[in-house]
């Protein structure tokens, strides 16, 4: 996921895996995670929530497989 706002860019990000709460990196706008283990076959969700400075936030969901 990537977010620029108006220069500020964002501040702060949360990112759940499967409901779980994960250490996501936040490098230049760029939210990225790398499981320890690999995920199990089927599918999963992934939920963002995305803050700038100024206190504006976004959510994102998707799921794969």
């Amino acid at each position: 996921m990537r977010g620029q706002s108006g220069g500020g860019g964002v501040s702060t990000a949360t990112m759940a895996v499967d409901g779980i709460g994960v250490s996501a990196t936040l490098n230049s706008g760029v939210l990225g995670f790398t499981p320890a283990v690999n995920l199990a076959e089927g599918p999963h969700s992934v939920d963002v929530v995305v803050q700038d400075a100024a206190g504006n936030s976004t959510s994102s969901s998707w799921t794969f497989k």
